[in-house]
């Protein structure tokens, strides 16, 4: 019956309406009605369908055969060497439509078929679509599997290089596992294992010979060896190629650490014993809290030489500024806050263009206690400045 031409299914139809039509039997007349009714619905239409769904189906296959070979292509003919059965046909349509980019001008052709063959014969199926198709598959296996092994040598030098071998290895897991054989896919496994080591070297090696070009600038120079060290990519290279920079990085921080820090310790020495040197040592400080965890145990270091610096500094400052507070004045750096200390007892203070009075006393400690309407703060001495109120207030009388 699914090989009959349209003119077979009317010449059947009209066989069992004579039948129908001589019975005298109700029960077998309508099992007449039923055949007939299957003829003119469903067999009529398979029938119509079959002889363009064949030449489709040609024409399909045909245009797959002009189609490049890719592992791609590999995989969608294997997919439609299995298609005449119901699972078959499935994962097909899965290959068909999740195509990579190489592969990409069989999903025209692929799609032709899949509406082909649900109106085919399981020969013509065979005939035209399932075995030619598992012939080209075996035909082009071996140059898929040579020119995906010549392609790795393609590969770039440089981290999208790494994160396409990645891929590379995930979709030999995951998409390709039905497709190659086990020793194929152990031998593209180690293939991409190798070039990923080779790329992770020659990556690892330019980073190495770039930390030696890093700044030797207290600014900048444990910052240039974080940007230069690329830890970005830890991720993508081997654990031993990581290690190997890490070291690297150990080694330069240390190299260029020394005589950065015999400079820095020089250089705060010869700071004078004045306001000013606490700033820029205040400032220096706030730079080394800033810098990258790649600094290590430096960063503590360079800041316990500051620390030590600044208390020297400061000490010599506050023996300056001791005595009692009668006379001085203490503004901020706009001006628009000022403290004025008219006597033992009495200080005046400005916010703005308003003044008010209040009272202060000098604690035992060096402190500066004030009290006033709506006010009460104790301000702490700190070489020439004042901190405690609302920005820090420096001698300027």
């Amino acid at each position: 019956m699914v090989s009959w031409t349209e003119s077979d299914v009317q010449a059947v139809r009209e066989s069992v309406l004579r039948c129908r039509r001589e019975t005298k039997d109700r029960q077998l007349s309508g099992l007449y009605n039923n055949i007939q009714s299957a003829l003119s619905s469903r067999v009529a239409k398979f029938a119509r369908a079959s002889a363009p769904a064949r030449d489709k189906a040609r024409t399909s296959m045909d245009a797959l055969a002009a189609v490049p070979p890719s592992p791609g292509l590999l995989r969608l003919m294997l997919a439609l060497a299995d298609a005449g059965t119901p699972d078959g046909y499935r994962k097909f349509q899965q290959a068909a439509g999740s195509l990579p980019p190489p592969a990409m001008q069989a999903a025209a052709p692929a799609r032709e078929l899949a509406s082909a063959l649900v109106h085919l014969t399981s020969e013509d199926i065979a005939g035209i679509v399932t075995t030619p198709a598992g012939q080209a598959a075996a035909d082009m296996r071996k140059a898929v599997l040579d020119q995906m092994l010549a392609d790795l040598d393609k590969v770039p030098v440089d981290p999208n290089g790494l994160v396409a071998l990645q891929r590379m290895r995930q979709s030999l897991a995951r998409d390709y596992a039905d497709v190659f054989a086990p020793a194929e896919r152990t031998q593209l496994g180690k293939a991409i294992e190798a070039r990923h080591a080779a790329v992770g070297d020659e990556i690892a090696d330019a980073v190495i010979a770039e930390l030696g070009k890093s700044s030797t600038g207290l600014d900048d120079a444990f910052a240039d060896i974080e940007r230069r060290s690329a830890p970005q990519l830890a991720k993508l290279l081997t654990p031993a190629q990581a290690a190997r920079i890490r070291e690297a990085v150990d080694a330069r921080r240390n190299a260029v650490a020394e005589p950065l820090y015999a400079g820095f310790a020089a250089e705060l020495a010869k700071l004078p014993e004045e306001q000013a040197s606490l700033e820029r040592i205040d400032a220096v400080r706030a730079a080394i809290g800033t810098w990258p965890p790649v600094a290590g145990e430096q960063a503590p270091r360079f800041r316990k030489a500051a620390d030590e610096r600044r208390e020297a500094i400061l000490a010599a400052i506050n023996r300056k500024e001791a005595g009692s507070m009668a006379g001085r004045v203490y503004q901020s750096s706009n001006g628009r806050e000022k403290l004025e200390f008219v006597d033992r007892n009495r200080v005046l203070v400005s916010h703005g263009d308003q003044t008010m009075p209040a009272e202060y006393v000098e604690e035992k400690d060096g402190r500066v206690s004030i009290t006033g309407v709506n006010l009460a703060v104790t301000l702490t001495r700190e070489g020439r400045v004042l901190r405690g109120w609302s920005t820090p207030l420096t001698r300027a009388k």
